[in-house]
């Protein structure tokens, strides 16, 4: 893979990254629809799932949690404390691909 290759890369895991904090800091459900369906075209999240959720069930679920965890981006920007509150988010869509 080129570097050019490697930038676009990045650029596209930002660009997405960024529609997702849009689409939640709205809240915006026709910006998270348009990423759902990347998510699932490109990328094919949720492939081999027979119970795989609409877009909407799904914003609206991630809509629900708690809004601490939507901005974090990285695993290292997680204290201990917040451990319980993750698992509960966890929880709430383990049912997610299923």
């Amino acid at each position: 893979m080129t570097d050019d290759n490697k930038n676009l890369g990045r650029l596209y895991v930002n660009q997405m990254w960024a529609t997702a904090q849009r689409a939640f800091d709205g809240p915006s459900f026709p910006k998270f629809a348009g990423l759902y369906g990347q998510l699932r075209r490109y990328w094919q999240v949720l492939r081999g799932s027979s119970k795989s959720w609409s877009s909407q069930r799904l914003f609206d679920k991630l809509n629900a949690c708690n809004p601490t965890f939507l901005h974090h981006s990285k695993l290292s920007t997680i204290s201990e404390e917040d451990t319980l509150p993750i698992w509960g988010v966890l929880q709430s869509i383990k049912a997610l691909k299923e």
